[in-house]
């Protein structure tokens, strides 16, 4: 959505006026509220969905093993489908997609 007023600026970028890819390229990102998350893929398919678009594969792979060094839980449960953690599993993985 285009804003009505206002500016948001991060490291002197009007991200106002910046598309979503090239914010997404900046590392920002949204983790929306409601852990939209793949509940019947398992932890690590869920991540790597949040891979997708990227064609970096070996750097996933290494950002993957930081993720699950962020949130051990995670690691624990990396070939549990999604759905089955508990809801603050289910958020700490929605961030981690993202």
């Amino acid at each position: 959505m285009k804003p009505f007023a206002g500016r948001i600026i991060y490291k002197d970028t009007d991200l106002t006026k910046t598309s979503p890819s090239s914010i997404v390229a900046k590392g920002i990102i949204h983790v929306p509220e409601g852990r939209r998350i793949f509940p019947e893929l398992s932890v690590y398919e869920n991540l790597e969905m949040g891979a997708g678009l990227r064609k970096d594969k070996d750097n996933v792979k290494k950002e993957i093993a930081e993720l699950f060094d962020m949130f051990p839980v995670l690691r624990e449960r990396s070939k549990q489908e999604g759905g089955t953690l508990s809801g603050g599993e289910q958020q700490m993985l929605a961030i981690a997609e993202a």
